[in-house]
């Protein structure tokens, strides 16, 4: 519910304003504290994280493991193929605002990509991982909330470095759970379909006992 309500909301704020707008306002509210937090917490959206992730799962349940493992080699599949084949060369802030005035700022350190904006990878990334730790754990409305707010943080990081705008984030993020549905579900049918198989059932920790 926290998701949908997320997602709803931020696209009708996409509606009611013009390209860029939210991108403009972060440029022109720069400040020393909010470069570095968000230089640093967009990384929390990239792949590696999801591989990270995966090995992680491995100390509770080997499908767990495969269910993100298959997770994340979908998504890079799914966002590059759209990248590269269906929404193509789509400029970023940095190339939309090329000849702005005043010009945009950058924050020093971040590399900046011009194209190729739609969607998000980063922000797909903490969407799916946020989607599949709630379906995974189900953790209470309060755990839940800021598991989202962390993966809207990594989305709204995007737009702060201006490498994507609100549209790409949006786009993203439900491309990321909807990725995180699809491996999470196929996983329960499979599971279900084979309650006693050790793949379902083992984990590396219980190997050691």
């Amino acid at each position: 519910m926290c998701s949908y309500v997320l997602l709803i909301a931020g696209s009708i704020w996409m509606v009611m304003l013009a390209k860029g707008t939210m991108v403009l306002w972060f440029n022109a509210h720069y400040s020393t504290f909010w470069n570095i937090f968000f230089s640093y917490a967009t990384y929390l959206g990239d792949g590696l994280v999801i591989a990270i992730f995966a090995l992680i799962m491995l100390g509770f349940r080997y499908d767990w493991f495969g269910m993100v493992a298959s997770m994340g080699l979908l998504q890079l599949i799914v966002i590059q193929g759209l990248k590269k084949f269906v929404f193509g060369p789509v400029e970023r802030p940095a190339a939309f605002f090329e000849n702005a005035m005043p010009p945009l700022n950058f924050v020093e350190g971040v590399d900046i990509h011009k194209l190729f904006a739609i969607p998000s990878g980063h922000t797909a990334s903490a969407f799916s991982i946020a989607f599949i730790l709630v379906l995974i754990f189900r953790p209470g409305k309060i755990a839940t909330v800021g598991i989202f707010l962390a993966a809207c943080l990594i989305g709204g990081s995007r737009i702060y470095l201006a490498q994507h705008f609100l549209v790409d984030t949006l786009i993203g993020a439900v491309l990321g759970m909807g990725i995180a549905f699809i491996a999470f579900w196929t996983f329960e049918y499979l599971r279900l379909k084979n309650p006693e198989a050790a793949f379902f059932n083992k984990s590396l920790r219980s190997l050691k006992r």
